[in-house]
Order: structure tokens, then C-alpha cells, then sequence
């Protein structure tokens, strides 16, 4: 073990950001909002629950939920929880989206001693069953479009039980001595993340780590009178924030409980639940800046991170309401949601790229060599991140643990464990610090943390690819895409490239997130080596780099698009959106690389495009090009179609001239 010195949470600013009416405030200066790190979730929400039974804990679609409502149902649920014979220690699966039932879940599993997992729905199957596998939860509790999905996938020894079927008439509530409680030092939740091997990781959680992130910090103010979006997947480590900055400190939830919500959507959920405070991601973040700047208006915290923020918009952010607080989050969920937070203000940032800051309260950070010895200011070293936000591990597999989880030695001689974050950084002369990029394999995208190894070992496994490798590029908008590049088998290379790449893209469908599918797939005859007989990485980004995706010529097709006004406004759209050469009717946005935050794009931008409003969901039930056409096609023609629907008046909008305008418009008001 080698000696390291720390970097301690500095933000003399933010001491006492935010009070509220009723004395609630994340100073330490009230006793209401102090930081006790031996306390579990549920006895800090019981906590809230009694003293304000009466205010508002969810805001949402389905009305408001107050906290004894929200208390009274996620008692019942743990009774029915204990009578499946689950109990401390339990893992139990959660397969829903946002909504109060989940949250209701999440509340009675904590209530027992348990933990809970979120199973994002998006998820292909073969990844649930790998992860089901490998949690062995007690019970599956699922959203009832879930139950049959659940029923196919889940342990035979599992219990089965759908989400909102649970009310008083399911049984008495448990006596206190039925329960057996959980520690702070006890898990609270396990979230998977992408693992180099090929099987995910799961994160193990405890209590205490989720109190840490909510009580008693500096980054951003936790009161009774604010109110959270929640917009985050439950699977991704930011609804934490979300959840339990609310819950724990006695505020408001407002969900956003579509599951494909557009930018449309978040804007007017912001406005219309009163959103006082905001986490997006970066990519997130840049969008609604660019379309929905007016939503802002009244909230008094934004957060955004997951990847690097654009100097523009933060500025552009910062001149339309000086008075929010903006904030650069970062952090990995091995230590809970954030480790170092930026709040941004006329001192501390003018332009430029902007720091990722200081460590948050509960917490310590050193920038270390190889060797575990502290680097110089200003010197490039790995991020180790120490204290009460450390997750216990991963779920099973004790060697990534060792090797990522160490004990570092002090100047004081004291032993203390640290996450070792594979983050390359560098502490400037003022203290703070910048995030440089990755030590080893891995990337964020769109705020998902993607081990670009995992996509390489599932695209291997395919019976038609003799070897892969995957890089991560950055294309001429900065966005960041993943690339395959692959080697056909021996019974596989008579096919022409382009037929294999869109078969090979097919099948990994049904075996990776909808993220992790590569954007781009080449296929060569051979990999280049660098001199040790590795496969020349660099080579390949530098070839992928030098010649850009090339789409068969397809003459028929495009004269069709010709002759189809509407289909050729959404290709032009798609087009500029993804950067992309021509495209077939029958291809999907998903098949040219398309994310689902560009689809988000592509929906603000195809609306003022055709001058009509439609619902982002119609996008995602229609992603094929020829489908999407001729759904727009009959929206349009409606004779129904209400005044209020319109962006702007459409003159002529099939000729080609006033269309490439309207275009042209629409992406410089990004």
C-alpha cells in the first residue's frame, strides 16, 4: 500500500446555499438537515413521513402522492414482501418505468432489510437473463406491461408479483419485531454497469452512500420546498439523486413517467409540476438549451454531466438566468452518483473548458500515479475517490473488487479504502479539477458508461465474426460514436460488406442495449498489427477516420424519395442529424447509428421542419423511414388537426427551396 494525500471538499460558497420557509436547509447549522452516517434510507424517510404527513412527495401525471399516503402504501407492500418470505438481505428486481408504484417499491424493499434492482425494460432479453443470473433476487416485482416479459425471464425460484395489486386488503402490517432492519453499512440497491468481460457488473450500494449524497451538502441545496424532476432511468445512477434528494429531505418528486419522454415533453413537465431542480445530461442538456431555453425558467438548480458540457451552452445558460445555479457533476457509480461538482458563477468560470471542481461533502479525492503515489499539481494522474460514497463492491465477483476497491496508506499512517476510478485528471493551480479522459477502455456516451471491451467480447460470440475490435470515435459534431470493425468467417466473407454489416447489426440487437450497438460496422479481410502483434488501434480509428461510412449507391430508392415530399423532408432531417449519406425508405433511424437522444433531436427539429407538433412516441412506433412518411403524411392531411398544433404556418412545404429554408432554420436555432 502506498501513501497518498487528499483533496478535501472546497466550496466556501456553497455553505449555506439554501434554506427553506420551515428551517429545512442543507447547512449544518440545522439539526434537521445534518449528515448522521449511521442512519438507513427508510428510517430517514419514516423521519420525513412523520413529521410532514401531509405535503406533497410525488408530483405527477396521476395526481399528487403525499408522504403518509406514500408511507401507508410501501407498508403495505413490505407486509405482502415478508409474507413471500423475503427478508434481510433479499435481492429483489424492480421491472418498471418512473412512476409512483416504483417508488412505492423501492420504499417497502428498503422497509425490510432488502435490496432492490433496477431491470431497465429497454434492456434485450439475453442481458435481464444475465443479469437475473446473476443477482438470484427473491421476487420480481414488475409494472403490469412487464408481467409477461418477467414471467418468461425470471428465476423459476423467484416470486412473481405485479406492481400496483398491493392495498390494505392484503393483510395486516407487520409488527416492528417482524422486520429485520438493515445498517447504514447494509445494501441498499445494486445497479449494473458495462464490464469489460462481458457480464455486467453489479454495483452494490449501501444506505449510507445514498444518505451521504443528499444530506448535508455543498454542491447544491436539499430542502422541503424543492422539487426534483425525475427523468433519469431508474438503471442509471442519477435517479438516486432524484429520488432521495427529495424524499429524504422532505421535498417533492415530479415524474416524467413517459418512457421516451421529447424535448416538448420535459419542457412543459418542468413547467408544469414546477421543477425547482434539474439533472440532465450532457447531451440532454445541450438539446433543451437549444430548443426549450424558456423552460429554465424557475429552476433554481441545474445539474448536468455524464460527459463533457459545451463552453456554449453553459454560457449561454448562465446570460438567460444568472440567478440558477448552474452545476458540472461528475462521478462514477462506484462512489454514488457525484464525487467532484463545479457550480459555476462569474468568479469561479468566464470560458473555456469547465472543471469538474472539488470532492462534495463526505468525501475525499487523490490524483495518484501507477503506483499509488501522489502526483504534483498540475501533473496527469488517476482519479481515487475516498469515503462515505463507496459502493461495497461487485455483486460476485470479488477479484474486479480487490482490483478496483484498494486501501491506500496516509500521511498519518491510517489505512483508508478508495475507488480507483480509471479517470485520468489534473488538479490546476487553484485547486479544482479537470477531467482529461480514460486511462483504459472505457467511454461515455449520452451519459451511459459503455466498456468498449463488452461489446467486443458479445460481437465475437456471433457465428459469422471471426475476431472484432471496437473504438470509440468523435464525429464532426463532437459526439461521440462507437465503431466495430470486424473480420467475416470463412463461411461468411462471400457476402457483400454492407449485408453482413446490416445483419451483424440485426443480431446484436437481441443481445446489447440499444446504446451499445455500434453506429458505424466495417468489415475487413484482416486487423492491423502494431509491432508487439497487438491489433494497431490506433491504425484503425486512423483508417475509420480516412474514409467515412460509404452507403450503397441506391438510385431507386432516392428517385422514390423524390417523388414522396414528406419522406424527403425526414430524410433531409435524419440526414443532418446523424450526419449520414443517402437513405433507404425501409431503413430505421437505429440502423444508421441513430441515439436515442438524437431521435429527440430529430423529433424538434422535423417539427418545425413540416410546421406541425406531433408526439416523439410516433418516431419511436415508426422508425422506419417509409412508416414515419406516411404517419406524418396522414397527420398532416387531417382536416382534424387542431390550430394549437402548429409550429408555424408551412408554405408549400413540399418544395424543395422553401424546405431546405425551414431546415436550415431549424438547426441554427439549436
Amino acid at each position: 500500500m502506498a501513501q497518498w494525500s487528499l483533496l478535501t471538499p472546497h466550496s466556501p460558497e456553497t455553505s449555506n446555499i439554501h434554506a427553506s420557509p420551515d428551517g429545512l436547509g442543507t447547512s449544518s447549522d440545522h439539526d434537521d438537515a445534518s449528515y448522521d452516517p449511521h442512519i438507513t434510507v427508510d428510517a430517514l424517510f419514516d423521519r420525513y413521513a412523520a413529521s410532514r404527513p401531509n405535503a406533497t412527495a410525488i408530483i405527477g401525471p396521476s395526481g399528487r402522492v403525499t408522504y403518509r399516503e406514500l408511507f401507508e402504501r410501501s407498508e403495505a407492500l413490505a407486509s405482502r414482501l415478508i409474507s413471500l418470505g423475503a427478508t434481510a438481505g433479499d435481492f429483489i428486481a424492480i421491472m418498471a418505468g418512473r412512476g409512483t408504484e416504483t417508488i412505492v417499491a423501492m420504499i417497502a424493499i428498503l422497509k425490510i432489510g432488502a435490496a432492490f434492482v433496477p431491470l431497465d425494460p429497454i434492456y434485450p432479453r439475453e442481458q435481464l437473463l444475465r443479469i437475473l443470473d446473476d443477482c438470484h433476487p427473491k421476487a420480481v416485482l414488475a409494472a403490469k406491461p412487464f408481467v409477461e416479459l418477467c414471467r418468461s425471464i425470471a428465476p423459476t425460484d423467484a416470486q412473481l408479483l405485479p406492481l400496483g395489486d398491493i392495498g390494505s386488503r392484503d393483510g395486516v402490517l407487520p409488527a416492528p419485531a417482524a422486520r429485520v432492519s438493515a445498517e447504514s453499512s447494509s445494501p441498499a440497491y445494486v445497479m449494473y454497469t458495462s464490464g469489460s468481460t462481458g457480464r455486467p457488473k453489479g454495483v452494490v450500494v449501501p444506505h449510507r452512500a445514498i444518505v451521504r449524497l443528499v444530506r448535508a451538502q455543498t454542491y447544491v441545496g436539499f430542502a422541503a420546498d424543492e422539487v426534483f424532476l425525475h427523468l433519469a432511468p431508474l438503471a442509471f445512477d442519477a435517479s438516486t439523486f432524484e429520488i432521495w434528494g427529495a424524499l429524504l429531505n422532505g421535498g417533492s418528486i415530479a415524474i416524467v413517467e413517459e418512457p421516451n419522454p421529447s424535448l416538448d415533453t420535459i419542457a412543459e413537465a418542468i413547467q408544469r409540476y414546477g421543477a425547482t431542480t434539474v439533472w440532465l445530461t450532457a447531451g440532454l442538456f445541450h438539446l433543451m438549451v437549444d430548443h426549450h431555453l424558456s423552460a429554465f425558467k424557475g429552476v433554481r438548480q441545474l445539474l448536468a454531466g455524464g460527459d463533457v458540457l459545451s463552453p456554449r451552452h453553459v454560457r449561454k445558460i448562465r446570460e438567460a438566468f444568472p440567478h440558477c445555479r448552474f452545476v458540472n457533476g461528475y462521478g462514477p457509480t462506484e462512489n454514488t452518483t457525484f464525487t467532484c461538482c463545479f457550480p459555476v458563477t462569474a468568479e469561479t468560470w468566464t470560458d473555456g473548458p469547465l472543471p469538474i471542481g472539488s470532492p462534495i461533502a463526505h468525501g475525499d479525492i487523490a490524483v495518484i500515479d501507477e503506483h499509488f503515489r501522489p502526483v504534483a499539481k498540475g501533473d496527469v494522474g488517476q482519479l481515487a475517490a475516498f469515503g462515505d460514497g463507496l459502493a461495497i463492491g461487485y455483486l460476485g465477483q470479488p477479484e474486479q473488487t480487490r482490483e478496483k476497491f484498494v486501501e491506500l496508506v496516509g500521511p498519518d499512517g491510517e489505512a483508508r479504502r478508495c475507488y480507483l476510478t480509471g479517470d485520468l485528471v489534473r488538479q490546476r493551480n487553484d485547486g479544482l479539477i479537470e477531467f482529461l479522459g480514460r486511462a483504459d477502455r472505457q467511454v461515455k456516451i449520452a451519459g451511459r458508461r459503455i466498456e468498449l471491451d463488452e461489446i467486443e467480447h458479445v460481437i465475437r460470440r456471433d457465428a459469422g465474426v471471426a475476431d472484432a475490435a471496437v473504438v470509440a470515435m468523435t464525429d464532426a459534431s463532437g459526439n461521440k460514436r462507437i465503431a466495430a470493425i470486424v473480420v467475416a468467417t470463412d463461411n461468411d466473407r462471400h457476402l457483400p460488406a454492407p449485408e453482413f454489416a446490416t445483419g451483424l447489426a440485426v443480431r446484436l440487437a437481441d443481445r446489447l442495449p440499444q446504446f451499445q450497438i455500434p453506429s458505424r460496422i466495417e468489415v475487413v479481410p484482416a486487423f492491423p498489427l502494431n509491432p508487439s502483434g497487438k491489433v494497431d488501434r490506433k491504425h484503425l480509428t486512423a483508417l475509420l477516420e480516412d474514409q467515412p461510412s460509404k452507403l450503397p449507391d441506391m438510385p431507386a430508392s432516392i428517385a422514390r424519395l423524390e417523388r414522396q415530399g414528406v419522406a424527403r423532408v425526414i430524410e433531409e432531417v435524419w440526414r443532418s442529424v446523424l450526419r449520414c449519406g443517402p437513405i433507404e425508405p425501409q431503413q430505421t433511424f437505429f440502423d444508421l447509428g441513430g441515439r436515442s437522444l438524437q431521435l429527440i433531436e430529430a423529433h424538434a427539429v422535423l417539427q418545425q421542419a413540416i410546421g406541425r407538433n406531433f408526439d416523439v412516441v410516433l418516431m419511436f412506433r415508426h422508425p422506419r423511414l417509409h412508416e414515419l412518411a406516411s404517419a406524418l403524411t396522414e397527420l398532416i392531411g387531417s382536416a382534424r388537426q387542431s390550430p394549437a398544433d402548429r409550429v408555424a404556418t408551412p408554405t408549400r412545404w413540399h418544395e424543395p427551396r422553401d424546405r431546405a429554408a425551414r431546415l436550415q432554420r431549424a438547426r441554427r436555432s439549436r
